[in-house]
């Protein structure tokens, strides 16, 4: 997990967490099949 996400954790309602972590991990999935192509 990236660290932006635990150093925001504290301040951020838990839904909106949880919105964040779906989009990095879609962002991050979107980054490693454009560098494995």
């Amino acid at each position: 997990m990236p660290c932006r996400t635990s150093t925001t954790a504290s301040t951020l309602p838990s839904f909106q967490l949880r919105s964040i972590r779906a989009f990095d991990a879609s962002a991050s999935a979107r980054e490693q099949q454009l560098s494995n192509s």
